[in-house]
């Protein structure tokens, strides 16, 4: 992992899951606010999430199918859930969840 200042970071690698779930809470940010404002979203999250290849365990723990899994996280940005694998090799974005919306729509 990388923890030395000249180790290179992690690959950020977008499941396609994770990038559906990007796309779908961008295009109904545009439509309740203003296309800018989901671009200026897509980017921000894009952005906040290629830091983890820096600081791959920064986010706190996150439950997988009902257990704590060490390799498994998430950060909030904002009312947004992105949750993430640590591979040896790179981070995995696995989903993007909002948090304003009702659970029982992210499957």
């Amino acid at each position: 992992m990388p923890t030395e200042p000249n180790q290179r970071p992690l690959r950020v690698q977008w499941t396609e899951e994770a990038e559906i779930d990007l796309d779908k809470i961008c295009a109904f940010q545009a439509l309740i606010t203003s296309q800018l404002v989901a671009d200026q979203l897509h980017s921000n999250i894009l952005n906040q999430t290629d830091q983890l290849g820096f600081l791959p365990y920064l986010g706190m723990k996150d439950v997988v199918i009902g257990k704590m899994e060490e390799n498994v996280r998430c950060i909030l940005l904002g009312h947004f859930r992105v949750v993430y694998e640590v591979a040896e090799e790179e981070i995995r974005i696995l989903r993007v969840f909002d948090m304003k919306r009702n659970p029982i729509s992210w499957s």
